[in-house]
């Protein structure tokens, strides 16, 4: 006996398919040669490989991470990715930009580690061992402050010196160190110094070879005493 579609499709609605269950599907013009059907193991398999979808919108939920998503919604904000992005490690990140940022990666190395940021101490006292990629300030009166060069540092490494006390400041060496500035240099060794002659001399030093030679890349005074 034949059905109507009111007794197919809203009287007996399926709850639930079966791999095997058969779905019947007419073409325009209704005719015999057109008509077919597919079950519902078939279906779910040409769903899994629909292919590219070329246009319109797409509607579906957050794609999650394990399939190449974000897993957040990100409104309406995009990032474009020329190459490959890696991350690793256990620990969460948070970038906040606060204006338009550039940054320039490096073919090969590290961008930057935290060993390169920069840090200032108010010098109060004499003597002091200096640390590496620090700057300092003489800050103890007329009291000279004498600064003893980092025993390890690595090429690249900078210290630097902010003359303000009226006392000046002088830096020593340990065994096998030299200063080395404008073709002239201290006397190599513990008996080697580096010293203001105005109150407010400054001076950065770069590490030029490791633990031990150092450059004046950088002051401001009318003439440094080298000895």
């Amino acid at each position: 006996m034949s059905k109507t579609l009111d007794q197919i499709f809203i009287a007996n609605p399926a709850a639930s398919m079966l791999s095997t269950d058969l779905m019947y599907l007419a073409r325009s013009p209704f005719t015999a040669g057109l008509d077919f059907g597919i079950t519902w193991a078939n279906l779910q398999a040409s769903i899994t490989a629909t292919g590219t979808i070329a246009t319109g919108t797409w509607n579906g939920g957050v794609i999650g991470s394990t399939y190449g998503g974000t897993g957040v919604n990100n409104g309406a904000a995009t990032i474009t990715l020329g190459g490959s992005l890696t991350t690793s490690g256990a620990f969460s990140s948070t970038f906040t930009f606060t204006n338009t940022t550039s940054v320039t990666f490096p073919t090969s190395g590290t961008l930057a580690t935290t060993s390169q940021l920069y840090s200032w101490v108010d010098q109060v006292s004499t003597p002091v061992t200096m640390t590496t990629n620090t700057g300092y300030t003489t800050d103890d009166g007329a009291t000279l402050v004498t600064f003893t060069l980092p025993t390890t540092s690595a090429i690249g490494d900078f210290v630097e010196i902010n003359g303000k006390g009226s006392g000046g400041w002088t830096i020593a060496q340990a065994a096998g160190q030299q200063i080395h500035a404008n073709g002239v240099a201290t006397t190599l060794g513990a008996t080697g110094t580096l010293s203001s002659t105005g109150q407010y001399d400054c001076v950065k030093l770069r590490c030029i070879t490791e633990n031990t030679i150092w450059d004046v890349v950088a002051m401001q005074s009318t003439g440094l005493t080298y000895v």
